[in-house]
Order: structure tokens, then C-alpha cells, then sequence
């Protein structure tokens, strides 16, 4: 007898169904017929088990299924304590007899506890993962591109440890090989490594620039004389798309760049807000150099340029690196506007721009350079003995925790361990130095950009 001798309709149809649940090599096999059956070379044994109906429709199916376990089932034990460490997909088949289809395929995306100790999971078709299905993929500022997978393109081979379990005490594993999962990218949030030093504060620079307030306090030398916070650089009155420059007696490699935004406390509105970075060796010809590294305290602007956070001090600076290799004369950094205008004694709403302070420097910085990351399996790596895999918690020195115990782990096994991700921004950029392809948003705004605030 044949499926479709019997499935002509839904009223007529009676099937019963099989469901293959996996999490990796492991698979839960159930039905929930009263009396098991083999199918495919497996066995489905009876369990307290239920799910919801699945839409019928002209399309693919896109409302997910829903299915009950009872709250001592193993998976229900595993997947109430946390996220599992891998993708838990459901596969149901339908037949009579030995003649079945698939008849549906999903995929785990939540888990909740009902008040009768009954584990409701969610699971959404496969076909909600399919590019011609349409944008699926969240807004959010956290990455949420899988570790390892084809978008993120970090090799976990560079990333993986291998060694002895030492000893065991519940969650706790502890191996001298733990101690040593340290890793350094090149890049580091607060330290410099610099070969020329500060360039403009460097004898022999020339500066300019196309307008100044007419005050001297607030001559464009002021900007590159290490004297924070006073004076500043000033453009003229009402002053946009505004430079300042400054020319070396050689060509130098600049590609990093701190500026003090502010140029006066009280006035703080004058700081600039949008800025590009141009170099020349002729001084008339300018190049632009590309921003590719937001550092501290501003952001993307036009793709590669910079928008600078508005700051009311002199103590907090912008810092952002440049995807620069070639020496030039000349560099400035041409500012489009400011944040905005002051009310100043008989003049009303005045408009100025400008920079308190300016540093440019030539950053050689390797791995190595700056304090290790320790501790680096850290939450969200992965655990390997045999064919067991676990989530690691945590990881202090010689010692890691699990998210579940593993039957039978004892000292003297052998593993292979790989670091997590906390899907930051800064762990993509200074632990696996991969920030080129994080995919979440690091600058979306709390505040909803499409209401009435004025700010956004």
C-alpha cells in the first residue's frame, strides 16, 4: 500500500507520523503512536508528545510548529538549562506501515516551560532561512552571524586547543592546557604602539588652515600644542566645510588620528561633528584616506569618514585608525559642520567649528604588542571528548565550566576545545581581530529613529 493510497484528503487521511529530532550526531526518535515502529533502519519509540497543526496553503508553509515534551525527556532536560551548543532540527514523517514521507523540516528557535511541567519547543520551517522568502534577519546591535560559520570566516583552527583532562568535579573541567587558550589580535582599546609619536607635535610641522575666528587666542597652532582643553582651533564665523592642515618636511605614514573635540567648555557646540581625512604631497591635490576603524567616541559617517560624539570636556577623546600605507606631506582634516550654534552676549546665535586638540600618528602595531587576552575559550566556546560536545560557561585559568555534565568524563581523557563569542563588538574586533565582517549594527541609536524626537 502506497502513502498516497490513503492520504487523498484530510479527512480521509490517517497517518501516523514520526518525528527525528537531532542536535549533531545525537537523535531523539519518538512518535506519538502508541506502539513503536521501524522506519529507515531506526527505531521510534513511543512518547508523551504533541504538536500543533501546520498551515495549509498555496505557499510554502511560514507559521512554525510547536511540540510538547514531557519535562523529563532528554532533550527537554538538555534544552531548559540554556542554549545548546548546536542547532536542534526536526524532521516528521507521515506514512502507513513502511511507507512514509517527509512531510515537514525545522528547525529549533525557542524553548519555554508550561505550567504542567510540559517543555513547549518552537520549531521554524526551513524554508524561513531561505533567501527567496524574504529578509529575515533582525536589526540588532550584537552580531548574529554563527562563530566559525561562512559569514563570520574566522578559522577555528587558529582558535582550538587540544590536551588532557587533568580533573573533574561536576560542571568544573580543569587542564594546564586551559591556561594557555590566550590569544592577541593587533589591535588594542586603549594602547599605541608608535614609531614616529605624536607627528604633530613634532618640530619642524607647519599648520594652516583655511579660516580662524579672528580672536588670537584661537590661532590654529593652538590645536597640535599638547596644551589640552586651551586654546583651540576656531573657523570663522558661520564657518562650514572647514580644514586644517598639517605639513611635515618629509612624507610620513599617518593612520591614526585622536582629536579633542571640544574647543571651548562653555561653548561646546562649536565642537565639529562630520569630518573626512585628505592627505596631499603638493598641498593643492588632496587625497581622501579612508576611515576604517572607529575606535572610541564617534562613528561611521558617508561610509568611510567620521562623526564625532558631541563632548562637554577636555578629558574625552576621538580616536578612530585610517586604511593608510603611503607617506604623505600633507594631511588635514576637512570638517563639514559643527553641532551647532551659542547665544552670545548682543551677537544672538552665533556658529563657529572647531577642534581643541589634534594628534596624528603612525601606529606599528603587531600582535604581541599589548596584554594578551586570557581566559580566551571563554563563554560560548565549544568542548569536544569523543563524540560529546558541550557548551563552556566560562573559563578562569585552568578551569572551564560546562553547561551539562558529560556521562563518564574523567581525567585522563583527551579533548579539543574551541573559544567562544559574546557577539560584541569589541570581542570581533580584539579577540579574533574579524571586525571587517560583524554583522551587527554597533551605532544603531536607542532612541526610535521614526518618532517626533528632534534628535534623531
Amino acid at each position: 500500500m502506497s502513502y498516497l493510497s490513503s492520504e487523498q484528503s484530510v479527512a480521509t487521511g490517517r497517518p501516523i507520523e514520526a518525528y527525528d529530532i537531532a542536535m549533531g550526531d545525537t537523535h531523539w526518535r519518538i512518535t506519538p503512536n502508541f506502539e513503536g515502529f521501524s522506519y529507515g533502519g531506526y527505531l521510534y519509540s513511543p512518547a508523551i508528545c504533541k504538536r500543533t497543526k501546520i498551515e495549509q496553503t498555496s505557499e510554502i508553509p511560514k507559521d512554525s510548529i510547536e511540540l510538547e515534551l514531557p519535562r523529563d525527556h532528554e532533550l527537554s532536560d538538555i534544552i531548559s538549562r540554556g542554549v545548546p551548543e548546536e542547532e536542534i532540527s526536526l524532521i516528521i514523517y507521515r506514512g502507513h506501515g513502511t511507507d512514509f514521507v517527509t512531510f515537514w523540516r525545522g528547525y529549533l528557535t525557542s524553548v519555554s516551560l508550561k505550567e504542567d511541567d510540559v517543555v513547549l519547543c518552537r520549531f521554524a520551517p526551513l524554508s524561513s532561512d531561505l533567501p527567496s522568502v524574504g529578509m529575515r534577519r533582525p536589526i540588532q546591535r550584537l552580531c548574529p552571524h554563527i562563530l566559525y560559520g561562512s559569514r563570520c570566516a574566522v578559522d577555528k583552527e587558529l582558535f582550538k586547543v587540544t590536551g588532557i583532562i587533568d580533573a573533574v568535579n561536576g560542571l568544573a573541567v580543569n587542564s594546564s592546557t586551559f591556561a594557555e587558550a590566550i590569544w592577541s589580535s593587533r589591535y588594542s582599546p586603549s594602547g599605541q604602539s608608535v614609531i614616529y609619536g605624536d607627528l604633530t607635535n613634532l618640530e619642524g610641522c607647519i599648520y594652516n588652515a583655511n579660516s580662524y575666528s579672528g580672536n588670537s587666542r584661537y590661532h590654529w597652532n593652538a590645536a597640535f600644542d599638547d596644551n589640552v582643553g586651551y586654546p583651540g582651533w576656531l573657523s570663522q564665523e558661520n564657518g562650514v566645510n572647514e580644514w586644517i592642515s598639517c605639513q611635515w618636511t618629509s612624507g610620513k605614514i599617518i593612520n591614526r588620528i585622536r582629536i579633542q573635540p571640544c574647543p571651548w567648555v562653555d561653548y561646546y557646540k562649536w565642537s565639529v561633528k562630520n569630518l573626512k581625512v585628505e592627505a596631499s604631497n603638493n598641498g593643492s591635490t588632496w587625497t581622501k584616506i579612508p576611515v576604517n576603524d572607529w575606535i572610541a567616541n564617534c562613528s561611521p559617517y558617508n561610509v568611510d569618514e567620521v562623526t564625532v560624539d558631541l563632548q562637554r570636556n577636555y578629558t574625552t577623546w576621538a580616536e578612530f585608525g585610517l586604511d593608510n600605507v603611503y607617506e604623505y606631506t600633507y594631511y588635514r582634516l576637512y570638517c563639514y559642520v559643527s553641532w551647532g550654534g551659542h547665544s552670545l552676549p548682543m551677537q544672538g546665535t552665533v556658529y563657529y567649528l572647531g577642534i581643541g586638540e589634534i594628534e596624528m600618528t603612525y601606529n606599528n602595531t603587531q600582535p604581541g604588542d599589548y596584554p594578551e587576552i586570557t581566559n580566551g575559550l571563554g563563554s560560548g566556546g565549544l568542548f569536544i571528548v569523543g563524540n560529546s560536545k558541550r557548551m563552556i560557561m566560562s573559563h578562569e585559568g585552568e578551569t572551564i565550566t560546562l553547561d551539562r555534565t558529560i556521562p563518564d568524563l574523567s581525567a585522563g581523557q583527551s579533548f579539543t576545545a574551541y573559544a567562544g563569542c559574546d557577539h560584541s563588538p569589541n570581542t570581533c574586533r580584539f579577540k579574533f581581530d574579524n571586525i571587517e565582517n560583524y554583522g551587527g549594527l554597533e551605532f544603531l541609536p536607542v532612541a526610535n529613529p521614526y518618532t517626533s524626537n528632534i534628535y534623531y
